[in-house]
């Protein structure tokens, strides 16, 4: 593991976010293909989320109240939620709107609200309030106890969710197994109120993306949802009546996401079209799966992906309130590149480097923290399946001046004739590799095994 921290300006009132990218290894093994899972904004392996809650939805295929048509489709699987929180991570215990609590109960008061102005059906939102007072929102979209304040977050996700059963929430008898609503899968925290009212706010930008609901046996509607999405902005530094004031009242600092396209030319034509001819432009962007409003659109199912990386951090300072102009005090710069030794067609984005400059008395600019990685084989050799190589960091060289070298042990798995593990040996099986099912490229669901790439030095 590593982690890169990212300098927040003090605030006036209570404390500055917690910024930091942070790469895990582990979290590299088991991916296949570099589409499926598609590598992070940052780089495969590379994560910043502030925290969100999710619920998770089961396949229309798994519900026999579904219909033929809508195989392809999400079905309501019952009330659930995982928070991902620092320090107050986990699954989430409860049913409906109400109290719901962490599996490993640390005293934090979890609520599931409804009737919020979020777009989302039932107007869903969470609050989660932490032993020592302090309020986090998710999904919440506008400033809490002001829900026609013009401050919008963007930060509620969702996508359409059958509810075949009479027993489901959003089922209609006038529909019946037909019946559909936009559902929220997942909660990004938006709003934290500190016991003094200090308010640190997370806004984002959504993809949207289109699919032919019901159409998994021929027809279908076109149907928005929101792919995914990104962080752009934090604003901290200022009260929680100061958000809708009159005159207004601006935050003291600002930390700002810039993005760039996930594409290699420079071209910005090129890189804002995503179609099947500009296929080798996007490397790990799986073009067949963009649909538009209108159309021929082929898919039958919501897929998530993402078309931007996570090119710039900027780190603002107000100089004025009348103006509402603001300093820089430092930025970093984020570069990437795309391997393209995957094994397969698609190729795959690793963070290379993270330029630091400071802007305060003047600009200059540390050295770059850069990152060398290696190929490694995530699956078990011995069957005809194809290698599928994702990338792991070897090197860092610090900004500094130090190295760093990363020495990983050496797969210890085979499968195959000959092998040392085989899928009835499964439940036995101590080696460093794990199985898991798929479904390869013209193959049917099969049971594969990965290799679990373990450290020995660092």
């Amino acid at each position: 593991t590593y982690r890169y921290p990212i300098t927040s300006p003090q605030s006036l009132g209570g404390a500055a976010p917690d910024v930091a990218l942070t790469y895990s290894s582990s979290t590299v093994d088991g991916e296949t293909s570099a589409q499926n899972p598609q590598g992070s904004q940052l780089g495969d392996g590379w994560t910043y989320s502030p925290g969100f809650i999710e619920q998770s939805y089961e396949p229309c295929q798994q519900d026999t109240a579904a219909t033929a048509a809508e195989a392809g489709d999400e079905c309501w699987d019952g009330y659930n939620g995982t928070l991902s929180l620092n320090g107050h991570s986990g699954v989430l215990v409860g049913s409906g709107p109400g109290t719901w609590h962490l599996q490993n109960d640390d005293g934090t008061k979890i609520q599931l609200q409804t009737g919020g102005p979020n777009g989302m059906w039932n107007g869903e939102y969470w609050v989660v309030t932490t032993t020592d007072g302090t309020k986090y929102y998710f999904g919440a979209d506008h400033v809490p106890g002001d829900a026609s304040s013009s401050l919008t977050t963007s930060s509620a996700w969702n996508v359409p969710v059958y509810c075949p059963r009479s027993a489901d929430p959003c089922y209609s008898s006038s529909t019946t197994t037909s019946s559909w609503q936009q559902m929220p899968y997942r909660w990004n925290l938006d709003y934290v109120v500190d016991p003094d009212n200090n308010l640190t706010v997370y806004n984002y930008t959504t993809e949207a993306n289109y699919y032919m609901r019901g159409g998994s046996s021929g027809g279908g509607t076109l149907t928005s949802y929101l792919r995914g999405g990104r962080l752009v902005g934090i604003s901290y530094g200022w009260l929680l009546k100061d958000a809708t004031a009159s005159p207004a009242v601006l935050p003291v600092n600002k930390i700002v996401f810039g993005s760039s396209q996930r594409c290699l030319v420079t071209s910005t034509e090129t890189c804002t079209s995503l179609t099947s001819s500009d296929k080798a432009d996007w490397p790990d962007v799986p073009f067949d799966e963009s649909c538009a409003s209108s159309g021929t659109c082929t898919n039958v199912s919501p897929t998530y992906f993402s078309k931007a990386r996570l090119t710039s951090i900027t780190t603002e300072t107000l100089s004025t309130q009348s103006a509402g102009s603001y300093n820089t005090t430092d930025t970093y710069a984020l570069k990437q590149s795309f391997d393209t030794n995957t094994g397969s067609s698609s190729a795959v984005m690793a963070l290379d480097s993270i330029t630091r400059t400071g802007n305060v008395l003047s600009t200059a600019s540390l050295p770059p923290v850069t990152f060398t990685s290696a190929m490694f084989n995530n699956r078990v050799v011995g069957t005809t399946q194809p290698a599928e190589y994702r990338p792991r960091i070897i090197s860092i060289a610090t900004e500094s001046g130090s190295a760093v070298a990363v020495t990983y042990n050496s797969p210890a798995c085979t499968q195959g004739s000959g092998g040392n593990i085989t899928d009835s040996a499964a439940p036995a099986n101590t080696l460093p590799c794990y199985p898991a099912y798929r479904a390869p490229p013209a193959d049917g669901q099969t049971m594969d095994w990965f290799d679990k790439y373990t450290v020995e030095a660092v």
